[in-house]
């Protein structure tokens, strides 16, 4: 189990890495983040910073649903803006078959 849990961090910095390389995340002013029930990292979604995600291995959505341990979670909160990101995420979810789904009520969850 520690072996699986080493490389699914290092599928989650590659993936943060390549999607910063990109444009597509930003981390200025962001930090990692971990605890007994996820490890990863907070990030913007492009270079505006308008909308903020955690994105990384989350073991409670692991195992509710199943599907994967790696999660991108943006919260209800004026950073994460989930309500927004939901309206833009969710047709793509459908469309490439990604899973996605609200957790607590407040977040919008969706894994690769």
């Amino acid at each position: 189990m520690p072996a699986l849990i080493l490389q699914l961090s290092s599928i989650v910095q590659a993936t943060v890495d390549l999607a910063v390389t990109k444009g597509i995340l930003n981390l200025k002013g962001t930090m990692p983040q971990a605890s007994a029930e996820r490890i990863g990292r907070y990030a913007y979604l492009g270079n505006e910073q308008q909308s903020g995600l955690w994105i990384g291995i989350h073991f409670s959505l692991w195992k509710k649903h199943g599907v994967t341990p790696l999660w991108a979670i943006f919260g209800a909160t004026d950073w994460g803006r989930a309500r927004e990101s939901q309206a833009l995420l969710e047709p793509w979810a459908a469309q490439k078959r990604v899973f996605a789904t609200s957790h607590e009520r407040r977040q919008l969850c969706s894994g690769p």
